[in-house]
């Protein structure tokens, strides 16, 4: 979905990402899950053993998290501190 954005939005994108490991932030709205409830099955009335609990994160937060990740793993790489697996 961020694809279909257009260009200058990439770069504002960007720019707040940077800033945001500069800071080392991490909004505390990002680490709330919004749980959803999913049936199983084709009824219109489930039971509780019927539904399949499904945590939704913001995806900004799941963005975030994976351009640490890949910011992380570069690091430690380069400072070979984590043995290869």
């Amino acid at each position: 979905m961020i694809k279909l954005l257009p260009v200058q939005y990439h770069i504002v994108l960007a720019e707040t990402y940077n800033n945001l490991f500069r800071t080392a932030d991490w909004g505390k709205h990002w680490k709330t899950a919004r749980t959803i409830c999913l049936n199983k099955i084709d009824t219109p009335a489930p039971t509780t053993n019927q539904l399949r609990p499904i945590s939704m994160l913001p995806i900004f937060s799941k963005i975030y998290g994976k351009l640490f990740l890949l910011r992380f793993h570069s690091w430690s790489s380069r400072m070979n501190i984590l043995p290869v697996q």
